[in-house]
């Protein structure tokens, strides 16, 4: 008898649980973004930019000198044929504004990726992955086919990374900065 009573308070705990299981909905939400890590140090103040609803991180902007003074970006709108549309800035530039004012896209494709440095109290170097974009899959496919190179500086303890899904790639970047920029990350999205 004990074992029957177990069983059916075993499929009660079962199904009670399979009607509390998130809907597929709610698991879309919930894993809707993808923070990558942060490259860089502690300090400053939080930011973030984002790009528009329906859009991709197709392009870096920036100011650098000794240091990554200030980081903007670029970003597409996936169209309905999911073919990217032109590249525009979008929002201000995090940080300050000392060094030389630089930008890079990714010819054709979306970022998805991050490669970057510390050195002492700021950024010794910071990279920007880019991949092929698939229309049909609206999705960006296969490997680095280019790289945005924000500040080329010292590779000690570098760390690299990648959105995990081919539907997520970048769309946006958030961090630290003060007068310069102290750490960066790449989120990654639905479109």
């Amino acid at each position: 008898m004990r074992s029957l009573v177990a069983l059916s308070l075993g499929a009660a705990v079962v199904a009670g649980g399979a009607l509390l299981a998130p809907t597929p909905l709610a698991a879309r939400a919930l894993s809707f973004a993808e923070n990558l890590p942060l490259i860089g140090t502690g300090g400053g103040h939080s930011f973030t930019r984002n790009c528009p609803a329906g859009s991709v991180l197709t392009g870096v902007r920036w100011r650098t000198g000794a240091v990554v003074d200030g980081i903007g970006i670029q970003c597409s709108t996936v169209r309905s044929d999911g073919t990217l549309g032109p590249r525009t800035d979008v929002g201000s530039m995090a940080g300050g504004n000392g060094g030389t004012a630089g930008r890079d896209d990714c010819h054709g494709g979306v970022v998805a990726g991050q490669n970057g440095a510390t050195a002492g109290v700021s950024l010794g170097s910071l990279f920007f992955r880019c991949f092929q974009w698939s229309p049909a899959a609206r999705a960006y496919t296969g490997a680095v086919n280019y790289t945005i190179n924000v500040r080329i500086g010292l590779l000690i303890s570098a760390s690299e990374s990648q959105c995990h899904d081919g539907d997520k790639p970048a769309v946006g970047l958030y961090g630290r900065h003060g007068s310069f920029i102290d750490a960066v990350g790449v989120i990654c999205g639905k479109p």
